[in-house]
């Protein structure tokens, strides 16, 4: 459903509420309101749950000597456990905390530990971004993990962006729950009775949240040592 679709078929469910003939650019009071509330249930729910349509693999290719990394440009949030060190098969750690990465810093020796990310400030000019530890000592090593993508708007282009600007865009998550969610906000705004809907909205969330569960794939122990040195996965020479 577009934008606009999802505006007019949900006030036409509503008595007495006026339904706009389009909603990105028009001033009407309802069509500017409309468009806020769409767009902040949109926020709402792509931070609420790590939804299939928004979850992007994504890969770095290690530079020798580079401890720094870019951000995917739509990122959101990383997909917790998904990171790995696909060229030597280990799980990597992190978030490492403030505390976790000072003390892997002062380590003389980081060839035996399995490798960590933080996520952080570097220069005051630059953008936030992946650091890992140790530093990479070669070039091509594959890095991989999963994350949430921060546009769950489509534009008729299939561009992908943050929030709908215009009223042929599409959504990429759940058009039904989008309007749920609308619903409710819309007549909390107008100081109308709106629990019912707010009900219906966070059912059907919860219930596509249980639909989605999967099978745990487990490939073995997981490590709970804090100062991360890899001893389940890996390739080793005896």
């Amino acid at each position: 459903m577009t934008l606009l679709s999802i505006v007019q078929t949900t006030l036409r469910e509503i008595p007495g509420a006026e339904v706009p003939s389009t909603v990105a650019e028009n001033t009407n009071e309802t069509a500017v309101l409309s468009l806020a509330l769409v767009n902040r249930t949109m926020l709402e729910l792509a931070r609420r749950y790590d939804w299939d349509q928004l979850t992007i693999r994504y890969t770095i290719t290690t530079v020798a000597s580079q401890e720094e990394y870019s951000l995917p440009s739509d990122w959101e949030r990383f997909i917790s456990g998904t990171w790995w060190d696909g060229t030597n098969i280990w799980k990597m750690e992190g978030p490492a905390t403030a505390e976790q990465w000072e003390r892997l810093k002062v380590w003389t020796s980081s060839t035996t530990v399995r490798r960590w990310f933080r996520l952080f400030q570097g220069a005051s000019a630059t953008p936030r971004k992946i650091y890992i530890f140790p530093t990479p000592a070669a070039s091509s090593e594959s890095l991989t993990m999963e994350y949430i993508s921060n546009q769950p708007v489509l534009s008729a282009a299939s561009a992908g962006k943050e929030k709908f600007t215009v009223d042929t865009d599409t959504c990429l998550l759940d058009e039904d729950i989008v309007s749920l969610g609308f619903k409710w906000r819309f007549l909390q705004s107008k100081g109308l009775p709106h629990s019912e809907e707010f009900r219906d909205f966070e059912m059907a969330l919860n219930r596509l949240k249980g639909d989605a569960g999967g099978q745990i794939l487990a490939f073995g122990p997981s490590s709970d040592n804090e100062r991360g040195f890899a001893t389940e996965e890996g390739n080793y020479t005896l």
